[in-house]
């Protein structure tokens, strides 16, 4: 069995459920595509994506080609229209079932039919959401008309009959005939038509793309809230 996973807006190995359900599979494979959609001036008349987002984005593919590496789990690396690359790499690979992250924008939605379009009826896509701290099925309404308008109503809810579901631990290792080398090669700024970008000393996030670097910032930013809390209690004592 065949597995693709469609890394979309969830470039990382661990806590990624669509790589732990097509991990299942005998072989998997990963492919990211930089589509033009995204790079091209939206309905406002400015690119959807340009020189600082772009280059946050090609360093999250560069360490999510690393990490799948030390898993033996190649990835595919397009410029071009997912219809197009990603539709031909699904034949080429004899590829059964495709792996991704649910979306409902716009431009999500429509490039994922126009791939659906391209490839046989018997290949299945399996969309799973990853995106949320609690889950669309755990939260406490019955429907999506049921939540509340105001945040903090559906906050303090969801906090005292929600739990927030265990981190998703990626430690699987395929053989290494699992690995197909390829010629894909990830995109500079320049092959997406833009420039390299200015750094402002004044910026506050200087931040570079990359799973290790996100999970830096979470331990940092919930440390030093942690900490904070502490001299607030020894302050009120």
């Amino acid at each position: 069995m065949n597995n693709l996973v469609w890394f979309r807006n969830d470039l990382r190995v661990q806590d990624n459920i669509s790589l732990a359900k097509a991990s299942l599979g005998e072989k998997v494979i990963g492919v990211y595509c930089f589509d033009p959609l995204y790079f091209k001036p939206g309905d406002f008349g400015f690119k959807k994506t340009e020189r600082y987002r772009a280059k946050f984005l090609i360093e999250s593919v560069m360490e999510l080609r690393d990490n799948l590496r030390k898993h033996n789990i190649p990835l595919f690396v397009y410029v071009g229209k997912s219809s197009v690359c990603i539709a031909e790499l699904i034949k080429e690979q004899k590829i059964n079932d495709v792996y991704l992250q649910k979306e409902w924008t716009r431009d999500e939605t429509s490039i994922l039919d126009s791939v659906k379009k391209n490839v046989s009826e018997n290949v299945n896509f399996h969309e799973s959401y990853d995106q949320f701290l609690f889950h669309p099925e755990d939260i406490p309404y019955r429907s999506y008309d049921d939540i509340p308008k105001v945040f903090t109503d559906f906050r303090k809810k969801c906090e005292k009959f929600c739990n927030v579901r265990t981190e998703e631990k990626f430690e699987k290792i395929f053989p290494e005939t699992n690995f197909l080398e390829n010629q894909t090669i990830i995109p500079t700024l320049t092959n997406l038509g833009l420039v390299e970008p200015m750094e402002d000393s004044r910026s506050a996030f200087p931040f570079n793309g990359g799973e290790t670097m996100a999970l830096q910032r979470i331990k940092h930013y919930f440390g030093k809230l942690k900490n904070s809390r502490i001299i607030k209690k020894q302050e009120m004592a």
